[in-house]
C-alpha cells in the first residue's frame, strides 16, 4: 500500500498493492 494506491488504482487496479 503506497502513494501509488490512490493514483495507480485506476491504472493497475489492484496490482498497485
Amino acid at each position: 500500500m503506497c502513494d501509488c494506491q490512490a493514483k495507480g488504482l485506476r491504472k493497475l487496479s489492484k496490482t498497485t498493492i
